[in-house]
This record gives structure tokens, C-alpha cells and sequence, in this order.
């Protein structure tokens, strides 16, 4: 083989395989960020929930402080966020944030 066709096919492999690498690396880098834009906006999301719920439990705390709950009713929306962050979180998460119903 003729130096000159050995040192195009070099130049060829080394662009080809620089190309190659730079497609792979691009790939895991998008990969990697798109993984941690959903990791961030589930976050996010149940941090929202967890502030809801804490804002209707507080709600609900104070008025049975100050008077008596009559009806489940009235607790409707506590146990309606409580069954969401059933769906969205863990055994621990589930047992810190367990809601009983009042006994009588």
C-alpha cells in the first residue's frame, strides 16, 4: 500500500472515530440532564403536595381545636391529599403523614 493511502486512512478513522465519540458523548450528556430535569421536577412536584397537605392539615387542626368536627366532610380534602401522596411516596413518607379518623 502506497504512504499516502495509509495516512488518508488514518485521518479517516481518527475524524470517524472523533465524530463517534463526540454522538456518544452529546447522547449521555442530554440523557444525564433530561434525567435530572424529571428527578427535579418530581421533586418539585411532591414538595407542592407536601405543602398542601400541611396547609390543610394545619387548617383542619385549628378547627377542631376550636370546635368540635362534626362530619368526616369537613376533612375531605385532607384525606383526598393524603390518598395523592399515597400514590406518589414512599412507606416512610406514607406513615409520617398518616391520617386517622377522629375517635368517639
Amino acid at each position: 500500500m502506497d504512504a499516502s493511502i495509509v495516512t488518508a486512512l488514518a485521518a479517516l478513522a481518527g475524524s470517524l472515530i472523533g465524530g463517534l465519540i463526540t454522538l456518544a458523548s452529546t447522547w449521555l450528556t442530554r440523557r444525564y440532564q433530561a434525567t435530572r430535569e424529571r428527578a427535579a421536577n418530581e421533586i418539585a412536584k411532591r414538595e407542592a403536595l407536601y405543602g398542601e397537605f400541611i396547609t390543610e392539615a394545619t387548617r383542619v387542626g385549628i378547627d377542631a381545636i376550636e370546635r368540635e368536627i362534626d362530619t368526616m366532610a369537613e376533612m375531605t380534602r385532607l384525606l383526598a391529599l393524603s390518598n395523592r401522596i399515597r400514590l406518589a411516596s414512599s412507606d416512610e413518607v406514607l406513615a409520617a403523614a398518616d391520617v386517622r379518623r377522629p375517635t368517639r
